[in-house]
């Protein structure tokens, strides 16, 4: 009976903390059967601010095998905070697990916050069928977290055949989720098996703003500074 090669491809993205201009690590890493390989683009950060895209499409290969294609790639984070991941892969001979993580974005704690994370995949499929098991809870494709803790899973595994197909998710449905009591941090990640041969595309935006009372306030201390200095 012949044994289904499951490979392992990571993509973390690293934020290199300190100076207010730095680097972005955007690292891929394959693993299979004892093989590994990573490569690490750089990106340029200024004012806590990473804005980058891959600039043409690139293989993944391993001792001279190629084991998937990167198509699309791009990241987007601030300290305001949010972050905007997006990708488009296709796995090469064999099923492929992805694990496409963001950086952990870190920003001064926001008192009881609000939040919110939409997530879409894209699977598209000839006549074999394509299929994307989740990796998270309950078989979601995507992951937020806040301050290391799960705040949504997204998108639920699907299949098609011979089309391509797209589903998304979003939490809450419509306006922002109170977090309590506090958050200081956000992460994405996407992380899924793709069956061999077909393509996978995702978006996705997590984002945490102050609540209402909060912004409110701030807005006040700013008129009563600009008084003052008057």
């Amino acid at each position: 009976m012949e044994r289904t090669i499951v490979w392992a491809v990571a993509l973390s993205i690293l934020v290199v903390a300190g100076s207010a201009a730095g680097d972005v690590i955007l690292t891929v890493s394959c693993t299979a059967d004892g093989l590994s390989t990573t490569q690490d683009f750089p990106i340029q950060c200024q004012q806590n601010v990473a804005d980058w895209t891959l600039k043409s499409p690139c293989d993944i290969t391993v001792q001279g095998v190629r084991l998937a294609q990167i198509k699309e790639l791009s990241l987007q984070s601030d300290n305001e905070p949010y972050v905007n991941l997006h990708f488009s892969v296709e796995a090469d001979n064999a099923d492929l697990l992805f694990d496409i993580s963001s950086a952990i974005v870190n920003f001064s704690p926001l008192p009881s916050p609000t939040a919110y994370a939409s997530a879409g995949l894209t699977l598209t499929a000839d006549a074999n069928g394509a299929t994307a098991a989740g990796a998270f809870d309950g078989g979601a494709c995507y992951e937020a977290r806040v301050d290391g803790g799960t705040f949504a899973d997204l998108v639920p595994g699907f299949s098609t055949v011979n089309q391509s197909e797209t589903h998304s998710d979003r939490l809450p449905a419509a306006g922002y989720e109170p977090i309590s009591p506090s958050a200081s941090s956000i992460q994405s990640e996407f992380k899924f098996t793709l069956t061999a041969l077909e393509q996978a595309s995702g978006t996705s935006r997590f984002e945490v703003v102050p609540e209402p009372v909060t912004l409110s306030l701030l807005g006040m201390c700013g008129l009563v500074l600009v008084r003052r200095r008057r």
